[in-house]
């Protein structure tokens, strides 16, 4: 037993030939123990990535072999030498994600990939770019990023992916997230964090708050996040007078409608859309242009409605979606 007595439950390693590299959560210290000679040496680790949690999610080798990539929960992700120097630093700004919260990290060549709290990202080390890729869903009525807690490369390249909702697949020469369809085992699971195992036979573990599951290739069938989808079609306009109290439809020659001129005390107006797509769910984004520029979320809501809308022009575009992103959308507008 290397460590001290404080109580903790996690130590991240790295195993390099006979070197165990440690880093125990909460002491701010890297050990890195010589199996062969049975000697252990401790760096503490600089302040600039000590003050405060020093919790290190997981860590390997650059691409030179000489340095240590470090993914930790509060302070990004950053490059140490062998005897704890820093050497670069990532924040979340540099990463162009909402935290410092990264949680897995994968280098192939010169990329190196990265789980953070909104989707999967890679930092392409010898030029500093960075590219972050997302996967939302829809929790409670609310578009949410999946974030990506454990990444396991596959015999292709490509990455089998342990996300907050569940396992994703992920191609990483297009760049095109695969999810199990929504009523699959696997779909809306919660993996736990750097917890994948690829073993010598193809078959896969990953580790989650449910358990341990385990899958060969074969057994999953994954279906593309996002895909094109035929154009989306106005079926049904409803329009509430606010004088005469009542409501009037039209439901009729609709694929033509290129403007629609409402009366003063035309108060309220629903659209409703439809578009034949009957293996995924559906997501609408709307808006109006005149009254806003900005985009609603993503929502499985077919029907938009308009209330009091004073005089003028107005433009409504919408763009509907199966994979919550613009990626493919089929787009409307009035």
């Amino acid at each position: 037993y290397m460590f001290d007595s404080i109580f903790s439950g996690h130590c991240t390693q790295f195993l390099q030939h006979d070197s165990l590299w440690l880093c125990k959560w909460g002491n701010g210290i890297l050990h890195c123990y010589d199996l062969s000679r049975n000697i252990l040496n401790s760096y503490p680790l600089p302040v600039e990535i000590s003050s405060g949690s020093t919790d290190i999610n997981d860590m390997i080798a650059d691409a030179s072999g000489q340095n240590l990539w470090i993914a930790s929960r509060d302070f990004g992700l950053f490059l140490l030498s062998k005897k704890g120097k820093l050497l670069k630093q990532y924040n979340h700004t540099a990463l162009t994600i909402s935290d410092d919260y990264i949680t897995d990290l994968e280098l192939s060549g010169n990329d190196l990939w990265f789980g953070s709290s909104d989707g999967l990202g890679v930092l392409h080390t010898a030029t500093g770019k960075v590219s972050v890729y997302k996967d939302p869903f829809i929790n409670n009525g609310l578009l949410k990023n999946r974030a990506i807690f454990s990444i396991q490369p596959d015999s292709a390249g490509n990455f089998y992916l342990g996300s907050s909702y569940g396992l994703l697949y992920f191609d990483t020469q297009h760049a095109i997230f695969y999810n199990l369809p929504e009523a699959h085992p696997l779909s809306r699971v919660e993996f736990n964090r750097g917890s994948a195992l690829r073993t010598v036979h193809d078959r896969y573990y990953f580790g989650s708050t449910d358990g341990l599951f385990s899958f060969t290739p074969g057994e999953l069938e994954f279906i593309q996040s996002s895909y094109a989808i035929k154009p989306v079609k106005l079926f049904g306009i409803s329009i509430f007078n606010s004088h005469d109290n009542e409501y009037r439809y039209i439901s009729e020659k609709l694929d033509g409608l290129a403007k629609l001129v409402l009366g003063p005390f035309d108060y309220n107006i629903q659209f409703s859309f439809s578009v034949p797509e009957f293996y995924r769910d559906i997501y609408y984004s709307y808006r109006i242009k005149g009254h806003g520029d900005n985009w609603s979320g993503y929502r499985p809501d077919n029907i938009i409605e308009l209330n009091g809308l004073q005089p003028g022009d107005y433009l409504l575009e919408l763009k509907v979606s199966t994979g919550l992103n613009d990626d493919n959308a089929s787009y409307y507008s009035l």
